[in-house]
């Protein structure tokens, strides 16, 4: 046992290789790529020029054949028109051996065409091209059976299951690709920050930032600190509360930007 290798420097790609590689790509279609027309009168059939792909392996047809058919002299014969591949024989430089056109005949049904898997150990595959029955008046009943490749279509289909994918994943453009990477890694910052040193500290400090909290904090009041204000005749009761800062919010929406500290007055009339 070894190991070969295929498209690299040196190394020979074999038929059989790219015929399985080809093979996969179309999803095991065979069809014409291009050309390859075919018409017919009551006594014969005509294949144009063109290119067509059996089981992934490329054929030309390079000026045309066409295929004479005579009267039949006895009971209706039932024709298929195919181009077979036979791996089993040997092609030269000269001449191709493994594929050739044939005209399948029986004096009952059509004959049921020989398509084995070639990329995996058949031998024989039958392309059909046409069906058609030969009487005392010739071609009756003829049938086109070519299959097509589109490659666009193939191609097409790619991006249409693309695009399917991405419409379920509800992501159709590459902003919002980025806008959700984004999105995960400020998540993923923010919480790195929360979750560091003391957790409960920082899970209250980022509380804490927001401005439409409530602030509850309980001061003890002296009698000795009651002044009586000469004009009003009330007691007034000066209160200093160090930790409201500029950024907070008193009951009434009273804004305390630019202000360090609260000084708040109580009345008493005595």
């Amino acid at each position: 046992m070894a190991l070969k290798g295929h498209v690299f420097n040196k190394q020979l790609f074999t038929s059989e290789c790219f015929a399985l590689f080809i093979d996969t790509f179309l999803d095991k279609n065979s069809g014409i790529v291009n050309g390859c027309g075919i018409s017919n009168t009551t006594s014969s059939i005509s294949i144009a020029s063109g290119f067509f792909c059996v089981k992934g392996r490329f054929l030309q047809e390079e000026g045309g054949t066409t295929f004479n058919i005579d009267a039949s002299t006895q009971d209706d014969i039932y024709c298929r028109l195919v181009c077979e591949i036979d791996l089993s024989k040997e092609n030269t430089t000269s001449e191709l051996k493994q594929a050739q056109y044939k005209i399948l005949q029986s004096t009952s049904n059509y004959t049921t065409l020989l398509q084995e898997d070639t990329t995996n150990g058949g031998t024989i595959y039958q392309f059909e091209f046409a069906q058609f029955n030969v009487t005392e008046n010739g071609i009756e009943n003829f049938v086109d059976k070519r299959t097509f490749l589109n490659f666009n279509s193939i191609y097409g289909e790619i991006r249409t299951n693309i695009n399917t994918f991405l419409s379920e994943q509800k992501i159709t453009t590459k902003e919002q690709i980025d806008t959700l990477i984004t999105d995960l890694q400020t998540y993923c910052d923010t919480a790195k920050e929360v979750l560091t040193d003391d957790v409960v500290m920082n899970m209250i400090n980022l509380i804490n930032t927001k401005a439409d909290k409530t602030y509850v904090d309980e001061k003890t009041l002296t009698v000795a600190n009651w002044i009586q204000n000469e004009t009003t005749g009330y007691y007034e009761y000066n209160v200093t509360d160090e930790s409201i800062t500029a950024s907070h919010l008193v009951q009434g929406n009273m804004d305390l930007a630019n202000q360090a500290k609260m000084t708040e007055r109580i009345y008493r009339k005595l």
